[in-house]
This record gives C-alpha cells, sequence and structure tokens, in this order.
C-alpha cells in the first residue's frame, strides 16, 4: 500500500512583482529587501524557515531548499509569507497557502501572494520534490 507521508524538498526559487517605493523630495526610491517565511503544517506539527533577504530587488532568486520529513501528502498545507526587510519593522507584503498535494503534482508552481484576499501583482515560485 501507498504511504501517504512522504519526505519533500521545498525550494523557493524565485519572486517577482515586487514594488519600488518612490520617494520625494530628491531621496533615492527604496528598492524592496525581501525574504519569504515558509510554514509547513503536517497533523499537529509546524515547521518553518525563513529565506535570506535579497537586498534591492523587484526580482529576488533565493534558490533555497529545506526538507520536510513524513509529511502527509493528503493533509499537510504551505504557506508563504512574503516580506519586506526594515529596520523598524518589516512590511508583509503578501501570502498564499494550499495544499502540498497541489505544489507536489505541479512540481514547480508560481504563486500570486495575497494581502488580506486582495491579490498583489507579485509572484513567487516555489519547487517541490520527493526525496529518499
Amino acid at each position: 500500500a501507498l504511504s501517504k507521508d512522504v519526505d519533500i524538498r521545498i525550494t523557493a526559487v524565485q519572486g517577482r512583482g515586487f514594488q519600488v517605493r518612490k520617494r520625494r523630495f530628491g531621496k533615492k526610491d527604496d528598492i524592496p529587501d525581501v525574504y519569504l517565511v515558509i510554514r509547513m503544517n503536517s497533523f499537529n506539527k509546524e515547521e518553518f524557515w525563513k529565506t535570506a533577504t535579497i537586498k534591492d530587488n523587484t526580482t529576488p532568486q533565493w534558490n533555497e531548499y529545506k526538507d520536510f520529513r513524513r509529511v502527509n501528502r493528503g493533509k499537510a498545507t504551505i504557506h508563504v509569507d512574503a516580506y519586506e526587510d526594515n529596520r523598524i519593522k518589516d512590511d508583509y507584503i503578501g501570502g498564499a497557502n494550499f495544499p502540498v498535494e497541489q505544489l507536489m503534482q505541479k512540481g514547480t508552481w508560481e504563486v500570486e501572494l495575497q494581502n488580506e484576499s486582495t491579490l498583489t501583482k507579485t509572484w513567487v515560485t516555489l519547487r517541490c520534490t520527493c526525496i529518499d
């Protein structure tokens, strides 16, 4: 019988559509410094990981991965949230969540982030592979 528990590797590949903030009075525009927080919920266990911050980039490339063991592919969900790294308080850009099964079927998936159910025109690409 097929076991529902799988070992998977989630890769945060890249993002696009992050917005440059225009500043006035001769200050230079603020190009975002973006990081992701990716959470895996499987049963009563939640694991999460924070990527590196990619500075001054509207199309950040992370290419970072984390392995998750014994993930219940039928029940587990993934949450991805993007933040702008600021000195005082980090700004929430948007997020997405979906079943692991959906990402496993697609393999690589570019998802549009939402902020309070509004689409942000900001996209993050995740990849999922099974590992031994």
